[in-house]
């Protein structure tokens, strides 16, 4: 009998990383939310390790230029622009949503990033 290898968490969470952004990605057209340029990073509005709940969620997310990205939020600490981008993407209702939610406690378990993955696949194809 051949025993299946389970992926490992690391190598799930790497994946469906890697499927949020490109979902991302394709949601702003490859153009950076907050000043319209060509895009290259993916932006999580609900930082992915403190608001783990929203990690894999597509709505969490900004395309953005490397300047923007890291100039503009991370190092000057300027997320109104990206906050007020992705409200006029996802609506203020969802947006409240995302932040009523962002701070819920999620246990991350194998069978789960599993179900993520799927789910994230899934949104690629439609």
């Amino acid at each position: 009998m051949v025993k299946v290898k389970k992926p490992t968490k690391k190598q799930l969470t790497k994946e469906n990383d890697a499927l949020w952004s490109a979902i991302v990605r394709r949601n702003w057209d490859g153009l950076c939310a907050v000043c319209g340029r060509p895009g290259s990073q993916s932006h999580h509005f609900f930082g992915k390790k403190s608001c783990s709940a929203l990690r894999w969620v597509p709505e969490n997310g900004l395309y953005m230029c490397f300047h923007d990205h890291i100039g503009l939020i991370h190092q000057q600490g300027q997320t109104e622009p990206a906050r007020d981008a992705l409200i006029k993407k996802i609506g203020f209702e969802k947006f409240q949503k995302l932040k009523e939610n962002a701070h819920a406690v999620k246990k991350i378990t194998i069978d789960m990033l599993l179900e993520v993955r799927e789910w994230l696949k899934a949104k690629i194809i439609s």
